[in-house]
């Protein structure tokens, strides 16, 4: 394993705080295991770039830190006030939770002398309790740390790190395991961004050792980001407003699923001209399905597969992040349309090539059911491949779904174009809208 001198003094001082204050060295490399799956032992780092979570151990929402430290007056940027409140969440029972794979409680864990992978293990399981628990690194992680640190007896009192010295923060080196939609959440940035910054055709193409712009020169015209925070009684809808963006940008770029769902302290990026092509993670949800996700963003299944190498759309598992590029989310020419009588979401939807679930980010909807005659829906109608640029005309072993892959659509919305009733019977010869 390979770390920056920053990080190999943050856990230094993790273990050497912890240690002083009667946690056995097997406890404190257990959670320091976790720690760098969660933070990679960085201190001032938020999730994906813009929240939810915060510091060391990725704090959900932050403001269970931010709020705690605000209270006694402490920096929630250092590193001694983060560890303060995971002592202070460990000796008063909070977070922590015997579990049905641990029963061990958080007194119990602070003096174990179990073995450091197990630890590792158990902080997993009745701590930090991810939506995948399957994740046996942070058991070789919390062994590796105890190796490197449990010699020589017990460490001096801990003295908080120094800063490290700046770095060029315009370029990242490619790491063995990086894609670029998270080199892009990681620096708050697009992966079209990116793929532009670096002559990057294909953004399933790139190699260890690979060194990438990740911020614009002076020169560079495209798209910037503002972070913004939110404040009490911000709706997202009156922050796309003020922004001159649209609701379903704002859930692309920050990876938010429901936008009635915000909080007061969260980060999110705002890109000022408009963000282009953005990506966003999704994490798989029990009762999910690749069409379901497809569906609800906006793009087609094979798009999903094809970003995220999955060869059968039928085996996805809860927990597992799915990479989604949202070239076409939202960012297209505005048009309104009146609600007549008899409308449904759906049919709306149908009518102009968009998918319900937009409709309602757009529009700020909350339950598709609930619509009335002369209400006025803001629709992009290119933002989610309107139809009607160009045509394809069907060759002999063509299907839909493969038609949709080729150009970026969804077998709904050709269905829709054309008035196509069953997905499986196209011919060929046959021109369609696409």
């Amino acid at each position: 394993m390979a770390f920056t001198s920053e990080q190999i003094a943050n856990a230094k001082y993790i273990y050497s705080y912890f240690v002083n204050k009667g946690w056995t060295p097997q406890a404190v490399c257990g959670m320091l295991g976790n720690i760098q799956s969660e933070s990679a032992l960085h201190v001032d780092i938020w999730e994906g770039g813009v929240g939810p979570g915060y510091g060391l151990v990725q704090w959900t929402p932050a403001s269970k830190l931010i709020s705690w430290c605000n209270a006694r007056g402490l920096d929630y940027k250092k590193i001694s006030s983060q560890c303060a409140r995971i002592a202070y969440e460990m000796e008063n029972g909070i977070q922590f939770y015997p579990s049905y794979s641990y029963s061990m409680t958080a007194k119990q864990f602070i003096k174990s002398t179990a073995s450091a992978e197990t630890l590792g293990l158990v902080f997993l399981a009745n701590y930090e309790r991810p939506r995948n628990p399957d994740q046996p690194q942070r058991g070789d992680q919390a062994q590796y740390w105890y190796d490197q640190l449990a010699k020589g007896g017990k460490p001096s009192a801990p003295t908080e790190p120094k800063p490290s010295e700046p770095t060029d923060t315009n370029t990242y080196t490619v790491q063995s395991g990086d894609t670029l939609s998270a080199i892009a959440l990681k620096f708050g940035v697009t992966v079209s961004q990116l793929q532009s910054w670096n002559d990057i055709s294909d953004p399933n193409k790139i190699y260890v050792g690979q060194v990438l712009k990740v911020k614009a020169g002076e020169s560079d015209n495209s798209e910037t980001s503002d972070t913004y925070v939110i404040k009490s009684g911000d709706t997202l809808s009156a922050i796309a407003q003020k922004f001159n963006v649209t609701v379903s940008q704002l859930q692309s770029w920050n990876n938010i699923s429901d936008p009635n769902k915000i909080y007061v302290g969260q980060k999110i990026i705002v890109y000022k001209n408009g963000g282009g092509t953005g990506t966003m993670v999704y994490t798989v949800k029990s009762g999910d399905t690749l069409s379901a996700i497809a569906n609800r963003f906006g793009v087609s299944v094979s798009n999903l597969q094809q970003w995220n190498n999955i060869s059968d759309p039928n085996k996805i598992y809860v927990g597992e992040t799915l990479a989604i590029y949202s070239s076409k989310g939202g960012g297209g020419s505005k048009v309104s349309y009146t609600i007549q009588s008899g409308d449904t979401l759906s049919g709306i939807a149908a009518k102009f090539g968009v998918s319900v679930s937009q409709l309602q980010s757009w529009n700020g909807i909350a339950d598709a059911n609930k619509i009335y005659v002369g209400e006025v829906l803001s629709i992009y109608t290119s933002g989610a491949g309107g139809g009607g640029s160009q045509t394809y005309t069907v060759k002999s072993g063509d299907t839909l779904s493969g038609i949709a892959a080729k150009f970026d659509v969804t077998i709904s919305q050709l269905q829709s174009w054309n008035n196509i009733a069953n997905s499986n019977k196209i011919y060929a010869g046959q021109v369609l809208v696409v």
